[in-house]
């Protein structure tokens, strides 16, 4: 652009405004990472997306990546990590150019063996673990349950079975409802032994608790007829 001056001496000067752009240097924002795995998760393979950051001014090239320990290497997006160990992971990205590389963005997780929101019930515990009863009477029976997860237990309830030929049980099924974790609920059966048993018989009575989303647990204890 040429610009016109004149002198008070009448003399006339030419001056060349030049606009002279910066010199290019290496990218100077972090990359945004736009996709990752849950902060927390069992999944062992990891996908991470990722592209210029944002305001970028410099020109790209290529990106350099690492997770963990590793030494940073030339990466694409998408990019997909397998066979991740279960513990804290940590995934880093830098842009790069022929002048050199940016920022680094960086993601850290968890990989966990096993999150569960589900209830964890104990195996019942029965006192006494045995019995002898004459026939035509009955034995009581103390039976305990515990919620040993981390998640209350919804609809916990206990059930009692047993060979009909030679026990009666008096309500069968016990409801708990709500089970706290850590929580313990006792509850007591009766078993009546029926008259026509015949001395030295033996019933397997089955003590079975249950709740949702729970896996059941059953313990075990037998009557013997007197």
């Amino acid at each position: 652009m040429l610009a016109l001056f004149v002198s008070f001496a009448g003399f006339v000067a030419i001056q060349t405004n030049v606009a002279r752009a910066a010199d290019p240097t290496a990218p100077a924002k972090a990359p945004l990472i736009s996709g990752m795995p849950l902060l927390l998760t069992t999944d062992t393979t990891a996908e991470f997306t990722f592209g210029p950051g944002t305001g970028e001014s410099q020109a790209i090239t290529g990106y350099q990546c690492r997770v963990d320990t590793e030494t940073f290497t030339d990466c694409t997006s998408p990019l997909t990590v397998t066979d991740l160990a279960v513990g804290d992971h940590y995934f880093g990205v830098k842009a790069k150019n022929e002048i050199g590389s940016g920022p680094e963005a960086t993601f850290a997780w968890t990989v966990d063996p096993a999150p569960t929101e589900s209830p964890v019930l104990g195996k019942p515990k029965v006192t006494p673990k045995a019995a002898i009863v004459k026939a035509g009477k009955k034995a009581s029976f103390s039976v305990s349950v515990e919620n040993t997860g981390v998640f209350d237990a919804i609809g916990t309830k206990v059930c009692a079975s047993g060979p009909a030929a030679l026990v009666s049980i008096a309500k069968k099924c016990q409801r708990v409802g709500l089970l706290e974790a850590d929580q313990i609920q006792t509850l007591t059966f009766s078993a009546t032994v029926r008259k026509s048993a015949k001395k030295g018989k033996k019933a397997v009575l089955a003590f079975t608790a249950t709740a949702t989303d729970a896996e059941a647990q059953t313990k075990r204890v037998v009557v013997t007829v007197k």
